[in-house]
């Protein structure tokens, strides 16, 4: 059984554990997730077609960072709405957005998913706020609101899994974001 140490309880592992092997993962990088591909490739003893993987993985993101402008914007990434949660520093998500030269705006480094009021995100001037289609699935009606709220910022829907689902969903991540980049430039 592969568990997450973010998503399976304690309980849960250690009960399971009792029937069978379980390895559980800690994914905070994208490093950390090539890394969970190729020791599944090793259990699963199919290690060439993991290396694969990981290597095309590689080259997308060695790609798109090739693609993308060094301009720094900071970003506020929504996950749910009422209370206003967004994805704190030390989240597989902003290392996503970093790979994008996104920097998140939220300051707060103790919380992993710190719940915010509207002020707090409005003096944290975030020149993105990214509506995630996961786990609460922002729409176009909230987008529409949160333009009315925040002027300021750009607001975008972005597709949940490309930031947030590591493993083999990372072969499709690179060339989204370089459209979610370029939509940005363009907005």
């Amino acid at each position: 059984v592969l568990a997450n140490k973010e998503e399976n309880s304690r309980g849960d592992i250690e009960e399971l554990s009792k029937h069978c092997p379980v390895w559980v993962t800690e994914i905070y990088s994208l490093q950390d997730s090539l890394d969970v591909i190729l020791m599944l490739g090793e259990k699963a003893d199919v290690q060439i077609k993991a290396q694969k993987m990981v290597t095309n993985i590689q080259d997308a993101f060695t790609h798109l960072r090739t693609q993308i402008s060094s301009s720094t914007k900071t970003a506020a990434y929504l996950i749910w709405e009422n209370p206003i949660m967004l994805a704190g520093r030390n989240t597989f998500i902003n290392a996503m957005l970093n790979e994008l030269h996104w920097v998140n705006s939220i300051a707060d480094e103790s919380s992993r998913y710190p719940e915010i009021t509207e002020n707090d995100l409005e003096k944290s001037h975030p020149d993105l706020i990214l509506l995630s289609s996961e786990p609460y699935p922002f729409t176009e009606k909230h987008q529409k609101e949160f333009n009315q709220k925040y002027p300021n910022s750009k607001i975008i829907l972005v597709d949940g899994e490309m930031f947030s689902w590591y493993g083999s969903r990372l072969k499709l991540a690179p060339n989204y974001f370089e459209q979610l980049v370029n939509e940005v430039e363009i907005i």
